[in-house]
């Protein structure tokens, strides 16, 4: 079986305005698990919450997000070591 390289569970990503004070929960209970060598993709309708998810699994957000509950594990070192050398910035291990 291949490395894990990406393993998120419970995912909750909550959007807040600047006049509410409450927020609203956009992505509940995401769990993936991404392993070498292989590819993931999402699928949905416009604004489901794709591309906020990919964000989020690499320490992003956008504006006006938080994100509540991200457990997530990433791979060997080694792994992010060389996507960071062909692609730039990615996740703080």
């Amino acid at each position: 079986m291949s490395e894990t390289i990406l393993s998120i569970e419970g995912l909750r990503i909550e959007a807040r305005s600047e006049h509410d004070l409450q927020s609203k929960t956009i992505v509940d209970d995401v769990a993936l698990t991404l392993r070498q060598g292989e590819v993931l993709g999402l699928i949905g309708e416009s604004g489901a919450g794709k591309t906020t998810i990919g964000l989020a699994a690499l320490g992003y957000t956008r504006t006006g997000c938080v994100i509540a509950r991200l457990p997530r594990r990433f791979g060997p070192a080694r792994l992010w070591a060389r996507w960071r050398s062909c692609c730039g910035t990615g996740p703080s291990l």
